[in-house]
């Protein structure tokens, strides 16, 4: 699968960039070292099953 855009980090500025490229482009994927934020940044976006989500351990 091809993403038109991957975000490493969803905190405060990934996750606000991963929001707003989200609104006009749903094929985003994202990863960041803290399952936390992506699972709190999975709940902000709708239909969240079309994006990648992924977290990897620090």
């Amino acid at each position: 699968m091809k993403y038109s855009a991957g975000f490493i980090g969803t905190g405060n500025m990934g996750g606000a960039l991963a929001l707003a490229v989200y609104k006009s482009d749903k094929n985003i994927a994202l990863c960041d070292s803290n399952a936390d934020k992506v699972n709190a940044l999975k709940k902000v976006l709708k239909n969240a099953e079309n994006v990648n989500i992924n977290y990897f351990a620090s």
